[in-house]
């Protein structure tokens, strides 16, 4: 089964995609982050989405199940609110673009992924996240903290409850 984790931005967007074996073994096939230096808020959006389309889609590939991460609201945020609705709007606009790739769609929160891959609590630095992934995925690759990292954890959430 193949997972497709993406952790959403405005300016930039992590990637894992997570390969399960019929014997559970985990298998990283590609990760990383795309970013736009796009000056315009939806133009940043588009061409952040091409290139996730370019990045993934060689070879055409069918996911069993696009995963996305879906953010909440701290400190910042509240004060802040439309750092809030343009994260919702990224959100959107990546998931009917990515949403032809997957058979199905799952959300999930920051502490749920971390959760289930096995953070108590679902608390966790972005460090221990990439730390973790890398430990339970075949060969332990080298994850980078942050976007992908959490992309990877949300592909790994995935694969491990079975989408």
């Amino acid at each position: 089964m193949l997972f497709l984790g993406i952790d959403p931005g405005t300016t930039r967007v992590g990637y894992g995609e997570v390969q399960r074996t019929r014997t559970g073994v985990l298998i990283l096939q590609r990760h990383g982050v795309i970013k736009s230096g796009k000056r315009y808020y939806m133009d940043r959006l588009e061409e952040i989405l091409k290139k996730l389309i370019d990045a993934l889609s060689h070879p055409v590939k069918s996911y069993d199940a696009l995963c996305m991460e879906w953010g909440y609201v701290d400190t910042w945020h509240k004060k802040n609110y439309m750092a809030v609705i343009k994260l919702s709007e990224a959100r959107g606009y990546l998931t009917g673009g990515l949403r032809h790739m997957a058979t199905d769609l799952i959300v999930r929160q920051p502490t749920a992924i971390r959760a289930s891959i096995g953070f108590k609590g679902g608390k966790a630095g972005k460090d221990l996240v990439a730390k973790q992934c890398s430990s339970l995925i075949r060969g332990r690759p080298k994850i980078q903290a942050g976007d992908e990292g959490d992309a990877v954890a949300c592909a790994i959430s995935a694969a491990l409850k079975g989408g």
